[in-house]
């Protein structure tokens, strides 16, 4: 658990002395000198800055953004935090928006990002957990489709000791990986990951994850794992089938 410190949190403080804000860079690999400084620690700060290379800059910036959001959660409404939330937050937040960039996505059409199946003769797995933080309890759920879009396969496991949120992501990947193996995957998916031929991961936001994110929440009623073979429960084959209608009928 990350504690605040208790002395002023002003900009200097934020900027130049948050121990927290330090530890963070360190894990994202951002180098500031804080040996060399002036008594405007925000000067420091922009000095430093302005020096870095863009993708520096832009963990910088959403690095302030999420630890105040977290600080913020933090002091109104009692929600602790660990540092490798944030760090796990703000890599995906940054891998999201260098992928919008590259397709060339608006903030409108962002809003309208589609499932796409995978390539003839490969399974896609779509994955996503559902994490209860005052127990400690989440729900991995998988979904296998061919290039389709048709259903393969589908499992929802529970987990007892998800010690926070990233780490219910992780075990929800860690799954994937096991189901594939369960069901003859080695082709198209490398162990657990050399066991396979070939993987490759993905980010996708949470609307083009919709069937995952159902599955996960159906999987909340279930106290043991499940597993499904060419189907899965009704109200996920409806996300399904709107999942193809929407890709197979784009414009």
């Amino acid at each position: 658990m990350m504690r605040i410190a208790t002395t002023p949190e002003d900009s200097h403080h934020l900027l130049w002395y948050c121990s927290v804000l330090r530890q963070l860079w360190y894990h994202l690999q951002l180098s500031l000198d804080f040996s060399i400084y002036t008594s405007d620690r925000k000067t420091n700060f922009v000095s430093s800055f302005l020096a870095m290379d863009m993708n520096s800059k832009k963990l910088i910036t959403i690095s302030l953004w999420a630890l105040w959001y977290k600080r913020n959660k933090l002091v109104n409404e009692g929600l602790k935090f660990e540092l490798h939330e944030i760090v796990g937050f703000i890599q995906s937040y940054v891998q999201y928006s260098s992928f919008c960039k590259i397709k060339g996505f608006s903030p409108i059409m962002q809003m309208n990002v589609l499932w796409r199946p995978p390539k003839s003769g490969v399974i896609k797995l779509n994955f996503d957990a559902s994490f209860a933080s005052n127990a400690n309890f989440s729900i991995s759920a998988v979904l296998a489709r061919d290039s389709d879009g048709q259903i393969m396969g589908a499992c929802t496991y529970p987990l007892l000791d998800a010690a926070d949120a990233f780490m219910a992501e992780t075990r929800a990947c860690e799954r994937a990986l096991y189901f594939a193996l369960d069901m003859g995957f080695r082709k198209h998916i490398r162990f657990l990951a050399r066991s396979f031929e070939e993987i490759t991961y993905l980010f996708v936001p949470r609307e083009a994850n919709k069937v995952a994110h159902e599955l996960a929440m159906d999987g909340r009623n279930r106290q043991f794992p499940c597993f499904w073979v060419e189907e899965a429960p009704l109200s996920v084959i409806d996300e399904v089938e709107l999942d193809r209608y929407e890709w197979f009928h784009r414009c």
